[in-house]
């Protein structure tokens, strides 16, 4: 049986001799400009820390560009649905679809044809209502993009409140930036014009 204190020492000594060939390995690296300046050079070279950097800072620099184009996008449609809700209230104002009897599917029509060609017809809806006053019209009735509104677009010199909701679909946001208002992921977005007909003479 080997005693112990002579296991120690072959223990020992075979480590010793391990770390002897590292230091010898590292002069010869060094010797032939490996290691310019031993470990410590290592570790002070900073040779591709700018590539180490981005791919640090990468994955957050394109979350914010994502989140950036995603509230661009809903900027972009808002504006489409205001130009539009403009457009299809010059009809009401001026008296073309009261005098050629459209109903509220024909008037939905003439509003999709304003919208831009990026936003979809199904995902509008029309509100057409007709007030006596400017204050009843705080008193309309909530009106959202899932379902469809009125058609009351009033008679000649008659106060009109034209309301358009679209429901703009948002995707996955970065950065726990959440778009969506409404159970389905979507946000609604409104446009409302509120406008005096015209002393038009309907046409018999």
């Amino acid at each position: 049986m080997i005693p112990p204190a002579m296991i120690s020492r072959i223990a020992r000594g075979f480590c010793a001799r391990r770390v002897m060939r590292v230091l010898r390995a590292m002069r010869v690296l060094r010797a032939k400009r490996v290691l310019p300046g031993g470990v410590g050079a290592v570790w002070a070279d900073a040779r591709g820390a700018a590539v180490l950097e981005f791919a640090l800072v990468a994955p957050l620099f394109i979350a914010l560009l994502m989140a950036i184009l995603q509230l661009a996008l809903v900027f972009i449609g808002q504006a489409g649905l205001e130009s539009a809700a403009r457009d299809s209230a010059r009809l009401l104002q001026g008296g073309q679809p009261q005098m050629q009897g459209w109903d509220a599917g024909a008037y939905k029509r003439a509003v999709c044809a304003s919208l831009p060609p990026f936003m979809a017809c199904g995902n509008l809806a029309v509100d057409v209502s007709s007030v006596a006053q400017l204050a009843d019209a705080a008193s309309l009735p909530k009106f959202s993009a899932s379902a469809g509104g009125a058609y009351q677009p009033g008679g000649p010199d008659a106060l009109v409140v034209l309301r358009l909701a679209y429901s703009w679909p948002t995707g996955a946001m970065p950065l726990g930036l959440n778009l969506a208002d409404q159970p389905d992921g979507s946000r609604v977005l409104l446009a409302t014009q509120m406008f005096r007909t015209q002393p038009y003479v309907a046409v018999p």
